[in-house]
């Protein structure tokens, strides 16, 4: 049977969720605006749960950085 969220737990991480969206876009934006939208794109994965998607060192290749 799965989990169901207290209403008010349920509230709290809807709310949590959206302010971590407008946290990313808004970073987006600051490096879109400094010409660093590649790197940010690059390094989103590691900001939420997509984590194992990409590796750091895959990552950092493709930004021509060390690990």
């Amino acid at each position: 049977m799965p989990h169901v969220l207290s209403p008010d737990r349920a509230y709290d991480r809807e709310w949590a969720v959206t302010l971590l969206g407008k946290v990313v876009e808004r970073l987006r934006a600051e490096c879109a605006a400094e010409a660093r939208g590649p790197q940010f794109e690059r390094l989103k994965p590691f900001l939420s749960a997509g984590k194992g998607e990409v590796s750091y060192a895959e990552a950092a290749r493709g930004l021509g950085l060390e690990e």
